[in-house]
């Protein structure tokens, strides 16, 4: 019993060098496995790298030439956000620059801006922002309404001074109800420590699956069936042959998850304030869950091409699915259903907890149960795939 258990050890550790060796016999799963897994990370957090957007050139068209609506400008062109680029003459001038992509929006002061004020009237400001880009037109328009608020409750609190009303009447009746926003765990407001924690799960499933997928792809096309199922198959058996491919890639990915997830995050100065040792027990069934579903499908991408061109379509609607970038709660019932069916969800939901949020292993408790159903689950499938392979590999 004892040599029988101590020869299976030694063929589940020949299958997991055999697929190492695997891996670095193939130059397009080497650069899938360790260049894009490695370099994305990088390459986004280097884009991203700024957070916010920041003096955002505008184009200014003054027609009231009054010291209010010089006033306004000067407050627009104090904001971090805008820099006032060009004052134009007219809407036309103004459109040109627009067009010509040197500004990104457009502030109008009608003539009657300043008489209107003075009167005690209600005045106008008209902004044309560039929807090009959703961040382009968020952050112009949040300064653009934030310049106007407060230079409007500054005229109030003067008129009501002005009318006999003490300072702190006059306060009372601006802002009856102060407001301070504190935003949480993204105090700075940036678009890469909203985006990039999802987005670095992401990177480590889909080129985990990819990569796995593609190394099938290669046998099929070539024929090397052998090389799916070891010559000493009969002996190892089908949990021996699964455990051991998966031992494999779990073994090079956690090491890249610490890399995805541990340096990265720390190198850009993004969130990362969960507690290290609930990360890290997290990932074990969200690797070992993507491992397997990734070994199910294997067997069915019978080239190189179709598992690419599957897996690669499959990453937007992925992140959508998540509910990083849209609300899980706002998602349709049937699509959510869908999205627990891959991993990439419940991990990429617990890892921006555990790792932003400073959740604990308890506080995801629900992600983490899904995640080990699925391992799994998973585990089961890509059995049931290689004991058909087996199979017909024996009859052969």
């Amino acid at each position: 019993m004892k040599y029988t258990f101590n020869k299976h050890l030694i063929d589940t550790f020949n299958v997991w060098k055999q697929e190492f060796l695997h891996i670095f016999r193939e130059p397009g799963v080497l650069i899938i496995f360790f260049a894009a897994t490695l370099l994305y990370p990088i390459l986004y957090g280097v884009i991203y790298n700024n957070e916010v957007l920041k003096n955002i050139p505008v184009a200014v068209v003054d027609l009231s030439h009054s010291s209010l609506s010089r006033e306004y400008v000067r407050a627009l062109d104090a904001t971090p956000e805008l820099n006032i680029s060009n004052k134009c003459h007219s809407l036309e001038e103004a459109k040109a620059l627009f067009y010509q992509h040197k500004v990104h929006g457009i502030v109008l002061i009608p003539e009657e801006f300043g008489d209107n004020i003075t009167k005690g009237r209600q005045a106008r400001v008209l902004g044309y922002f560039d929807m090009s880009s959703f961040l382009y037109y968020k952050t112009v328009m949040t300064a653009v309404s934030m310049v106007s608020k407060e230079l409007g409750a500054q005229i109030q609190y003067s008129n009501l001074v002005n009318s006999g009303l003490t300072e702190q009447q006059a306060k009372m009746a601006v802002t009856p109800l102060p407001y301070e926003g504190k935003p949480l765990f993204n105090s700075g407001g940036g678009f890469a420590s909203f985006l990039l924690p999802g987005v670095f799960i992401l990177i480590l499933y889909q080129t985990l699956m990819l990569g796995i997928n593609m190394l099938a792809g290669v046998d099929w096309e070539d024929n090397r069936i052998r090389r799916l199922i070891p010559v000493y198959q009969q002996r190892l058996g089908t949990l021996g042959i699964v455990f051991g491919k998966g031992l494999c890639y779990f073994t090079l990915y956690a090491v890249f998850s610490f890399f995805v997830l541990g340096f990265v995050p720390n190198f850009f100065n993004l969130p990362h304030i969960g507690n290290s040792l609930d990360l890290m027990l997290f990932m074990i069934p969200f690797l070992l869950s993507t491992i397997f579903l990734a070994m199910t499908l294997s067997l069915f991408m019978r080239n190189m091409e179709s598992a690419f061109l599957l897996l690669l379509f499959s990453t937007m609607p992925l992140l959508f699915l998540a509910g990083a970038s849209w609300p899980q709660t706002n998602i349709p019932e049937f699509w959510k259903f869908v999205s627990y069916l891959f991993p990439s969800t419940h991990g990429i939901q617990g890892y921006i907890r555990i790792n932003t949020m400073a959740a604990n292993l308890n506080e995801v408790s629900k992600e983490y149960f899904i995640l080990w159903l699925e391992t799994g689950i998973y585990f089961l499938t890509a059995c049931w795939v290689y004991r058909r392979l087996l199979r017909k590999v024996d009859k052969n």
